[in-house]
């Protein structure tokens, strides 16, 4: 058996993903990440890996009582991750592109935010327990386990990279520490997160990393995979139009810049983008020569 070729994973994620889709089903939320990794270059055995995340929750089955209370099976995955499994968020190199590949998160058992919380996810939901999802928290993904745990009926709350259970005034002091000490939490900031917002998510996570190390063609892989997933958000168009330009593909650069200026016609941007397009069109009209 042999690996899947990125062009053949993107096929794959795409259908796995249809732009019509009604519902969620979990179980796909790690195949999904998996054909990420694979899409990106990475190079293992798909089913081999589906398998590992099924052992892992044969094995976390030990731990977690499904008959018990929400608040206690969220803590029990939070033990089972953290003290028998040994995973742990990557503090030290957290802008490594691996901890975004559930494959590598799975082998050196270290990730971010959004992975940690893919396996959360997987594993809960093969062990039964299907009302879980996963929260887009601002800067720090999160989890959400069950509806109507306590008073207010919105569940127990999880962070994933620390394994623990997380509350609102928790959250208002890490809003803080990222816009300053006049962010306030708001309900709107735990809205949930669909599979196809994970995959964006994700590549778009990778789209900072690879330019931040001057990677684009990597940056682009990404930047498309998000447009392609989550389509029509302006922002998308920006990023992969500067890719393009830094890429010397003018003319795809400039299609890029007119498609963000369709999608957002009065963002601030918008005088220098046309500026940009005009040089852009010469650049691509100069006779290239090869010596």
């Amino acid at each position: 058996m042999e690996t899947m070729l990125p062009y053949h994973a993107s096929q794959a994620l795409d259908s796995l993903l249809p732009a019509d889709i009604e519902f969620d089903n979990n179980n796909d939320l790690a195949k999904a990440a998996l054909l990420f990794a694979l899409e990106n270059g990475q190079e293992f055995l798909l089913e081999e890996q589906l398998e590992l995340i099924d052992e892992l929750s044969k094995e976390a089955s030990i731990y977690v009582d499904l008959n018990a209370s929400t608040t206690e099976i969220a803590n029990s995955l939070c033990y089972f991750f953290k003290d028998v499994k040994g995973f742990q968020g990557n503090s030290e190199n957290y802008y490594d592109p691996e901890n975004s590949f559930l494959n590598k998160v799975l082998e050196n058992r270290r990730g971010i935010p959004i992975s940690m919380a893919v396996l959360y996810i997987s594993v809960a939901s093969r062990l039964g327990f299907s009302d879980v999802v996963g929260i887009g928290f601002p800067g720090h993904f999160l989890i959400r386990f069950g509806e109507d745990d306590n008073v207010s009926g919105e569940g127990v709350y999880v962070d994933p990279y620390y394994h623990k259970l997380i509350n609102d005034s928790e959250c208002e002091e890490r809003l803080k520490s990222l816009f300053g000490s006049h962010a306030r939490m708001h309900r709107s900031y735990l809205g949930t997160v669909s599979n196809r917002e994970f995959v964006a998510r994700m590549a778009r996570n990778l789209v900072e990393i690879y330019q931040e190390k001057h990677l684009y063609e990597l940056a682009l892989i990404c930047c498309t995979r998000a447009i392609n997933t989550e389509p029509g958000l302006a922002e998308d168009h920006y990023v992969r139009a500067n890719l393009y330009e830094k890429l010397d593909c003018y003319g795809a650069a400039v299609q890029e810049f007119s498609r963000f200026i369709y999608l957002s016609p009065k963002d601030d941007r918008i005088g220098d983008i046309k500026v940009r397009i005009r040089r852009l069109r010469e650049a691509s009209n100069k006779p290239k020569y090869v010596h």
